[in-house]
């Protein structure tokens, strides 16, 4: 398998593939969320696993030939504080769920 190399200028655009999550976002619904938003609560975490969590800072100068994340290349500062504080007001959401 050959794979294609993104050129320097190359931007995220929607309909490209990039890593995300399992189940991926296409099949999120709303309807799913009352069963999710249940399960946090009801699972009681196991202290002897620490748990990992992962936080996407999704803003970069250039794109890096190597990358296959979904990046950034041209928002200000403002754009990126909205983002950090959006992402540190989720976190804060789910601080307290008894699953987590």
């Amino acid at each position: 398998m050959q794979l294609d190399v993104l050129k320097e200028d190359a931007r995220t655009e929607v309909g490209s593939y990039f890593i995300s999550n399992y189940p991926p976002f296409s099949v999120w619904s709303p309807e799913h969320l009352p069963a999710a938003a249940q399960a946090l609560d009801e699972v009681q975490p196991d202290d002897t696993s620490p748990l990992g969590l992962y936080m996407h800072i999704p803003f970069c100068r250039k794109r890096c030939t190597f990358c296959y994340f979904r990046v950034y290349t041209d928002k200000n500062a403002r754009d990126v504080d909205t983002y950090i504080d959006a992402l540190a007001n989720e976190v804060a959401m789910y601080a307290d769920r008894g699953g987590l």
